[in-house]
């Protein structure tokens, strides 16, 4: 499925700016959360990830990420990811990404509403990244 818009978690966006976080070059993961998570762009951590099950790793899938710079427009990008479910469902609401040791959130997206969507046994839970990235810069 594709994801809603991407939001950002203001301490995740300030980390990014500030050169904590290394959109291109450190570990950034795809995490996936129950509908008992309501993110909010101020939090500084995730909770209700899906537990290791169902062909679900908590921890989340390592994403290929690129920044990009075309005329002063810089855009973040990711690779999109995905579990195949197996031995049960896999049922989420949110997608998270972060980095990775240090779980910092650095952006979500609420998916069918806040809903759970479900993939069930043998079928794949997939998170498309928009085209047009996850988020831009735009120098003035």
């Amino acid at each position: 499925m594709a994801a809603a818009a991407w939001v950002a978690y203001h301490e995740g966006m300030e980390d990014i700016l500030d050169g904590t976080v290394d959109w291109d070059t450190d570990t950034i993961k795809m995490i996936l959360c129950e509908a008992t998570y309501t993110p909010a762009a101020t939090d500084t951590a995730v909770s209700n990830q899906l537990s290791t099950a169902n062909g679900y790793t908590s921890g989340g899938v390592t994403l290929t990420c690129t920044a990009l710079n075309s005329g002063g427009t810089i855009t973040l990008d990711a690779s999109d990811a995905s579990w195949t479910a197996s031995g049960g469902s896999i049922a989420a609401a949110t997608a998270v990404i972060i980095k990775d040791a240090t779980t910092q959130p650095l952006f979500y997206s609420v998916l069918n509403a806040g809903a759970n969507i479900t993939a069930t046994t043998g079928n794949t839970f997939a998170v498309n990244i928009n085209a047009s990235g996850v988020a831009t810069f735009a120098a003035a």
